[in-house]
């Protein structure tokens, strides 16, 4: 549990039709399982620039209250 607070913010987000989805959910479960802080979503889409270029703003401003709440 203390080892968990020295990780990075891990936040994940994949496309349901990405063919990387499945290894993406049992990385989340695995990072649920040990408890550790996460962000898990998933939208449909897929592995390319236009749910990439939609999600990187979603996550700027996650990013952004992340930090602000840190400091």
């Amino acid at each position: 549990a203390d080892d968990a607070k020295q990780l990075p913010f891990i936040y994940l987000d994949c496309g349901t039709e990405d063919g990387l989805i499945l290894s993406n959910r049992e990385f989340a479960d695995t990072l649920f399982q040990k408890k550790i802080p996460h962000e898990y979503r998933q939208r449909p889409g897929l592995h390319n620039w236009a749910f990439w270029d939609l999600q990187i703003q979603e996550f700027l401003q996650l990013a952004e209250r992340y930090v602000k709440s840190a400091s």
